[in-house]
């Protein structure tokens, strides 16, 4: 998951729900032993996006075995979203997404960033 760090200075609910709601996130980015839930990885503000990355939320659903056909969600405010299946769509997405990931912070300095903002809430 890649986080615009502009998301994390959003409040909804109390302090104390906010303070929760940032442990719980840097937790669940962070190894538990085996492998951590999933990565996160937080978009410093000021930086330039590509253009095609600007489209919004999308989630990147890849299948086992590599190169099984992958699919893209695409969500909307009423409903369920659509589902991009198109191959060269679904590898641009992917494009976009690893470009994304060399801009961001890392995992490490992402949980760092997200447990100074658990203290400061």
């Amino acid at each position: 998951m890649i986080l615009g760090q502009d998301a994390l200075h959003r409040r909804v609910g109390s302090q104390e729900i906010g303070r929760d709601q940032f442990v719980a996130l840097a937790q669940a980015g962070e190894d538990s032993g085996d492998a951590a839930q999933f990565t996160i990885q937080v978009l410093p503000p000021g930086t330039v996006l590509h253009p095609g990355i600007s489209a919004g939320p999308a989630s990147i659903l890849l299948f086992a075995p590599r190169p099984a056909p992958g699919l893209v969600h695409v969500p909307a405010l009423s409903g369920t979203g659509h589902f991009i299946d198109d191959p060269g769509a679904v590898d641009g997405f992917i494009q976009a997404f690893t470009r994304l990931q060399s801009m961001a912070l890392s995992p490490a300095e992402s949980a760092e960033l997200i447990r100074h903002y658990a203290k400061a809430a």
